[in-house]
C-alpha cells in the first residue's frame, strides 16, 4: 500500500511529498513547515503524528490536518 504524505508553506513555498511516508518524513526532517497534512492508513496515523512532532517538523503555532480520523481503526 502506498502511503501520502503531504507538507505545505514552508517560507511561502508549497512542498508536495507523496510516496512512502516513513522515508518522507526522515527526507524533510530538516525543515520546519506551518501546516502539516497527513493522508496514510489508519492504523499508521500515531507513528506519523509522533514522528513529525518528535522531528519538530510542526511550527508551535502551526496547524496540524489529519484526513479520516473519524474511524474507530484510528488509535490514540
Amino acid at each position: 500500500m502506498l502511503h501520502r504524505f503531504l507538507v505545505g508553506l514552508v517560507d511561502a513555498k508549497r512542498i508536495l511529498e507523496i510516496g512512502d511516508a516513513r522515508e518522507n518524513v526522515v527526507k524533510l526532517s530538516n525543515i520546519t513547515v506551518d501546516v502539516a497534512f497527513l493522508d496514510v492508513d489508519k492504523m499508521s496515523y500515531k507513528y506519523h503524528h509522533d514522528a513529525i512532532l518528535e522531528r519538530s517538523m510542526l511550527n508551535k503555532s502551526g496547524l496540524f490536518i489529519a484526513d479520516d480520523t473519524a474511524f474507530t481503526s484510528v488509535t490514540t
